[in-house]
């Protein structure tokens, strides 16, 4: 019995773990609603944010700007 009820918390807290994020906008669902997850992070953490743009996205949004590499021309 010790066994199985053990093995049950360990799954509940497995599947607790999920965060159900957006594909494409990246929030974040807690409950019913759609947070931003750096909102998510700054509540449980002492952490601050910096902003940047990845090379990959600087190519796709500002093509006109950056090199191969995704450095500013």
């Amino acid at each position: 019995m010790v066994y199985w009820t053990r093995k049950m918390m360990m799954r509940i807290k497995y599947l607790e773990g999920f965060i159900v994020i957006c594909a494409s906008c990246k929030q974040v669902r807690v409950n019913e609603r759609w947070v931003s997850l750096e909102s998510i992070i700054l509540s449980k953490s002492d952490a601050q944010f910096s902003h940047s743009v990845c090379p990959k996205c600087a190519r796709e949004l500002y093509p006109d700007f950056v090199d191969e590499q995704g450095n500013v021309i």
